[in-house]
């Protein structure tokens, strides 16, 4: 073996023995060699030369960032988290006006980044930084109770974002001291045992509520008016169309009857004339008694009742319920008829009037309704007795008057659940006398 080494050239074991050594020194080194993580910092104790920020009373070194050589038996190095920590707050407190109140909130914090920090936070939690929660949960509590001790609630509800600056204010020394920075503190919630904070909100909450339903029925009210508005257009439109279809009908038939007829049928065309120029007249008669009644009777009842204003809940329309319900003379049934497209609605199983829509809550004949629907009010806005009984009365013998006009052999009103049933009973249809030309 040694005949091995003789024979080889000096400089190569001369390199042999460079590289051996390198490779000593490579491994003592890295045995020796601790680097600080960037969320920690090491703290190096024994022989070591102190860092001038902590020569205060201090005989250790701090190691953020970087490496440091540590002395195997003669140093100790440990490291200490500077990693961010959260502690939930569950605080009872007590406000100046004697109200108890569970507040809630996080506080987030951290071992702060300079070297006077990192000693006075190393001197306190190296080797048990678990505690920190607690100590920083004790300093959160006391200043909470101090500064919501001098608040209201209502201040405290309302400055939220201040009370959580005044006690990080209050807290920063002692914190400081303890070598922790304060990342965040949030007051997420307040509890009120007592009830005091939910009664605060009601006045508000049913000023909100009724400002909501006044809104709403005054919505209700317009959209009422302006459909009622446009069925009228609606109606007056097809009052219209009819009247000159039945003409040009009459003049198609006329035409025709004279270019078919000739001769000795020139005496029945002359009748047929005189017998469609009769009709004619008489739907313009009954036309205008129809407009007559709207407008001497209809509009001057709506006219008396429209400042009081009708609250649009149908229940002046529920008959089982308020035991009441309108009389008709046979014009109004005929009106209320023709705004069905005569077609008799059938009975309501709730007793209400059988022209309410579906819903139950809305008139489906608004427009047409009949004179006691218009001059009957419920107990919101108290009753007919609204206007004296002298205008009522007036109003009611001008609608008879009028009525007896259309119709000389009526033999007066009728309850409205008579003339439905009646006509449902029938097997003949129920065309609408008069066009349509509703109030």
């Amino acid at each position: 073996m040694f005949d091995f080494f003789d024979s080889l050239p000096t400089w190569l074991l001369l390199l042999g023995f460079v590289v051996a050594a390198l490779i000593v020194v490579f491994i003592v080194f890295r045995s020796v060699w601790r680097v600080a993580e960037p969320n920690e910092a090491l703290i190096l104790s024994g022989l070591s030369r102190r860092n001038n920020a902590t020569a205060e009373g201090l005989d250790f070194k701090i190691v953020t960032g970087t490496g440091t050589v540590v002395i195997p038996g003669l140093q100790t190095v440990r490291a200490l988290k500077l990693s961010l920590y959260e502690t939930a707050l569950d605080v009872t407190c007590v406000t100046t006006q004697g109200i108890p109140v569970i507040v809630r909130g996080v506080v987030i914090f951290k071992i702060g980044d300079t070297q006077p920090f990192i000693a006075n936070a190393a001197r306190r939690f190296l080797g048990q930084q678990d505690q920190m929660t607690g100590q920083v949960y004790n300093v959160f509590e006391g200043h909470l109770r101090s500064i919501i001790g001098s608040l209201t609630v209502e201040e405290m509800i309302r400055e939220r974002d201040k009370l959580a600056s005044k006690v990080r204010e209050a807290s920063g020394t002692e914190m400081e001291k303890l070598g922790l920075v304060v990342d965040s503190l949030q007051i997420k919630d307040f509890e009120d045992p007592t009830g005091y904070i939910t009664n605060l909100a009601k006045p508000h909450i049913a000023e909100v509520q009724k400002n909501a339903r006044i809104a709403e029925a005054t919505n209700n009210r317009e959209a009422s008016e302006r459909e009622a508005e446009a069925a009228a257009q609606i109606s007056a439109a097809q009052s219209g169309s009819q009247i000159r279809q039945s003409r040009a009908r009459a003049e198609a038939e006329r035409v025709h009857a004279e270019a078919a007829q000739a001769g000795p049928l020139a005496d029945a065309t002359a009748r047929q004339q005189v017998v469609v120029q009769e009709t004619e007249i008489a739907k313009l008669e009954a036309a205008r008694q129809e407009q007559r009644l709207n407008a001497t009777v209809y509009k001057q009842a709506d006219a008396a009742y429209r400042p009081y204003g009708c609250p649009a809940t149908a229940e002046c329309c529920q008959l089982a319920t308020t035991q009441r319900e309108p009389w008709l003379w046979p014009v109004e049934w005929e009106l209320l008829l023709q705004a069905k497209g005569g077609q008799v609605p059938a009975a309501r199983t709730d007793g209400g009037c059988p022209f309410l829509e579906a819903d139950g809550k809305r008139c489906s004949v608004y427009a047409a309704r009949p004179f006691g629907c218009r001059t009957y009010f419920c107990h919101r806005v108290q009753g007919p007795a609204r206007e004296p009984i002298e205008a009522v009365a007036a109003l009611s013998a001008r609608l008879e008057r009028v009525s007896q006009t259309l119709d000389a052999d009526c033999a007066g009103p009728r309850p409205l659940l008579v003339w439905a049933r009646e006509a449902r009973q029938s097997d003949a249809p129920h065309p609408a006398r008069v066009p349509e030309a509703l109030p």
